[in-house]
């Protein structure tokens, strides 16, 4: 299922008009969240994660929910590992939000205009 939703988004995102090197970072920010869903918001159980894209004026943007346990020790922690440092390094912008019990959503910014982007080294 991870790949399948990077490989839609990806192709959302060149339908956008993303260039193949955006398209491809976009692709990895979705595998990273939908890895972190995966890992840590259903405690080993059965869930369902939604993957959003949308575009408006020259941005898109994209949106990973899960209805998981939400983020225990809170974005930042030492547990999040390199997924979210990943993303932050490439989205323009990074909103998380999370209720406990009741799910996170990160909500992920990549202009589709941008000349030079930041690089993870």
């Amino acid at each position: 299922m991870k790949a399948l939703s990077a490989d839609v988004v990806a192709e959302a995102a060149t339908d956008a008009g993303a260039s193949s090197t955006l398209a491809d970072e976009v692709a990895l920010c979705v595998d990273e969240a939908v890895a972190n869903v995966a890992r840590h918001a259903y405690d080993h159980s059965f869930g369902s994660v939604t993957v959003l894209v949308q575009t408006d004026r020259g941005v898109l943007t994209v949106i990973v929910r899960d209805q998981g346990r939400g983020l225990v020790d809170g974005p930042g922690s030492e547990s999040d590992g390199f997924g979210l440092r990943i993303i932050e390094t490439l989205a323009s912008e990074l909103a998380i939000s999370s209720v406990p019990k009741r799910g996170t959503e990160l909500r992920m910014q990549f202009p589709l205009d941008a000349p030079q982007r930041r690089r993870v080294a």
